[in-house]
């Protein structure tokens, strides 16, 4: 798998999981008999949600860097040096590098 390809496939998984979000957002507005245990429940996977969005952005932007490819076709968002919220350490350019070797 090349790059661009890549980028092309970790873009759709964004778009799934941004059109994802909005559902369980709306149908958390149709909720009346939610307890507050459920909501910290379904807030905290959204919070890991959004760090997984994260880090597949921090990945394509890394690309999109190291190989000249227009960002502006692919990278939607500012990488981030470290997310919030994750418990993990920061991710070095030899981390980015070798989890996309991993995905090829």
């Amino acid at each position: 798998m090349n790059y661009e390809k890549a980028l092309e496939e970790l873009q759709s998984v964004l778009e799934h999981s941004e059109k994802s979000s909005h559902e369980i957002f709306e149908k958390l507005e149709t909720l009346s008999n939610v307890s507050s245990t459920e909501v910290d429940e379904i807030v905290h996977l959204i919070q890991s949600h959004d760090i997984y969005t994260q880090k597949i952005q921090r990945v394509m932007n890394f690309i999109c860097e190291e190989h000249n490819f227009e960002d502006s076709k692919y990278c939607s968002a500012p990488s981030a040096k470290h997310i919030a919220g994750d418990e993990n350490e920061v991710m070095s350019n030899d981390d980015i590098e070798a989890l996309i070797k991993q995905m090829a």
